[in-house]
């Protein structure tokens, strides 16, 4: 069985296609460690553990508490939460 000038090419063009990235990916990685490229810093949310102690945290508006429950992850609660149900989700944070 003889191979078809096409299928010869096609796998040609997959082992040139892999070849190609297998050196290109080390070659850029190299080249961007040269150049002293750092990626983009990410913003950081403060976390649940720097948020002020609970007495300073119940003397808060709604608004803030909302914000407060938002950074720790209760977003339900941060969208229409009461001000006990907010205060027992973040004595718990």
């Amino acid at each position: 069985m003889k191979t078809h000038p096409i299928e010869a090419a096609a796998i040609c063009a997959v082992a040139v296609v892999r070849l190609i990235r297998a050196v290109a990916v080390p070659v850029v990685a190299l080249a961007l460690t040269v150049a002293g490229w750092r990626p983009a810093a990410v913003a950081s949310v403060p976390a649940p553990a720097t948020v002020a102690p609970l007495v300073a945290v119940a003397s808060l508006p709604v608004r803030e508490l909302r914000q407060l429950a938002r950074i720790a992850g209760h977003r339900a609660l941060a969208r229409n939460g009461r001000r006990a149900d907010l205060l027992a989700a973040l004595a718990l944070a």
